[in-house]
C-alpha cells in the first residue's frame, strides 16, 4: 500500500535515474526539489503518476503501463525540512 494518495502534493527527492533515464530519452522523468501532484498509483501501490509528467504508455494493448516512478523518490511537501536531496539543483 502506498503511503501516497490520488491527489497529494509531493517533491521529488531522488532524481538519479542514471542510465535509465539516457537510455530512454522519449521519456520524461521527475526534477529534484520540484513539486508534483500525484494523479495516479500503480496497480502494485508502490509507484507514482503525476500530474505534471504523462508519458506515453510502453506497451498500448496493456492498461498500466505508463511509466510512473517509485514512490522512496518522492516526500510529501511538508516533510521537506527533513530530507537531503539527492541530485539538488545547481546553485545559480
Amino acid at each position: 500500500m502506498s503511503k501516497f494518495k490520488i491527489g497529494d502534493k509531493v517533491i521529488c527527492i531522488n532524481a538519479n535515474f542514471g542510465a535509465t533515464g539516457l537510455a530512454n530519452p522519449q521519456y520524461t522523468f521527475p526534477i529534484a526539489e520540484t513539486n508534483y501532484i500525484v494523479r495516479g498509483l500503480h496497480s502494485e501501490g508502490n509507484a507514482l503518476l503525476l500530474e505534471e509528467i504523462k508519458n506515453p504508455l510502453i506497451n498500448e494493448k496493456l492498461a498500466d503501463t505508463e511509466v510512473c516512478f517509485w514512490e522512496w523518490r518522492f516526500i510529501h511537501k511538508d516533510q521537506v525540512s527533513n530530507y537531503s536531496l539527492v541530485n539538488p539543483k545547481e546553485n545559480e
